[in-house]
């Protein structure tokens, strides 16, 4: 009779051990996972301006540079301009890379603004950071190229 009660208080105790170690294995590992999948964001606004006074102008501009970057020619680009940015989509399918790419850029152009919302996704704060002032840098250079920054439009980091 002992020893019945006692074999029920022995598996009594394992499974409170076991629940307890369980509990603990489930907190560490879900911590462990939270900074695993963390990520951090670096966000630049953008007004572009018209110097013809037409408001059209900007926002078609807006547009089009919203919709540029998106581009794996932008994202090519970017790495030519700059030689400290490692091509960590090296060796994907192009589709693929665009993919990749578009997760870790956006840019928004709020409705009926002019104005446009960079928003990159990196694995640190700086790797955020600079990769969002590098992309702002060729936008800038490639709205140069499609449009006359003299007499038409400004572009100017808020």
């Amino acid at each position: 009779m002992q020893n019945t009660e006692q074999n029920k208080t022995n598996v009594f105790f394992m499974e409170r051990e076991f629940i307890f170690c369980l509990v603990f294995v489930t907190l560490a590992s879900g911590l462990f996972w939270l900074d695993f999948f963390r990520s951090y964001q670096a966000d630049i606004t953008v007004l572009v301006i018209s110097k013809s006074g037409t408001e059209s102008i900007a926002q078609e501009v807006s547009d089009n540079m919203a919709t540029l970057t998106s581009t794996l020619s932008f994202y090519e680009r970017v790495l030519t301009d700059n030689d400290l940015i490692d091509d960590t989509l090296f060796g994907y399918a192009p589709e693929k890379r665009k993919a990749l790419w578009n997760d870790m850029i956006e840019v928004k152009r709020p409705l009926g603004s002019s104005t446009l919302l960079i928003q990159v996704t990196g694995a640190t704060g700086e790797q955020a950071t600079y990769l969002s002032k590098q992309v702002t840098q060729t936008m800038f250079s490639l709205a140069g190229v499609y449009y006359n920054v003299k007499t038409d439009i400004d572009m100017r980091i808020v």
